[in-house]
């Protein structure tokens, strides 16, 4: 049970932060395409929206694999430092969601979606783009939280011992290399 446990966790955090951290790829393809910049918005904008629900999903199935790894202590050490880490990326995921992208959004349609046409004066300019470096900001801090995690997870990740084979000559006589006289000895790492 324990390592199914450990497996999912792992799963979970790589498809988190796999996302936040491929989505920029995505992004620069598709600004570099040159299309029309109302699709460009809305194709960026919908694949901001299906990778935040994608984190608010994964980050909460994280949050119960992390306490069944508690429960039957999958993880050596307290799952503590990795439910805070997680339930801070939980809550700038959200943040980003509800409260940014609505509002980028709608002074994206304000300025009729052609934001990279719109002249310097335009009204709807200043408060897009505070929002994008909003948004950019806690994209990085959303990458920098789930490497955070990894580290963290590393950290809890139990240290086998390593087994070495020793065979002692004055138990098992002239036999001594034989391998059915091998014995696992336990070394600390």
């Amino acid at each position: 049970m324990k390592l199914i446990v450990r497996t999912l966790i792992l799963f979970a955090l790589a498809m988190w932060i796999g996302g936040v951290l491929f989505f920029p790829i995505v992004v620069s393809e598709v600004l570099r395409s040159g299309a029309n910049p109302h699709i460009t918005g809305t194709i960026i904008g919908r694949g901001f929206h299906d990778l935040h629900y994608e984190g608010i999903w994964v980050g909460i199935a994280f949050l119960i694999l992390l306490y069944a790894a508690h429960k039957f202590r999958a993880l050596p050490r307290s799952v503590l430092p990795l439910t805070v880490v997680a339930v801070g990326l939980l809550v700038l995921t959200g943040f980003s969601q509800f409260w940014i992208a609505p509002r980028i959004e709608h002074a994206r349609l304000a300025a009729e979606g052609a934001v990279r046409n719109a002249p310097p004066n335009d009204p709807n300019q200043e408060p897009l783009q505070k929002l994008r470096y909003a948004s950019e900001l806690l994209e990085i801090a959303l990458a920098v939280g789930g490497i955070t995690l990894m580290a963290l997870l590393a950290w809890n990740f139990p240290a086998e011992p390593r087994t070495q084979y020793s065979a002692s000559s004055k138990e098992y006589g002239t036999d001594a290399g034989a391998i059915h006289c091998l014995q696992p000895t336990h070394e600390k790492s």
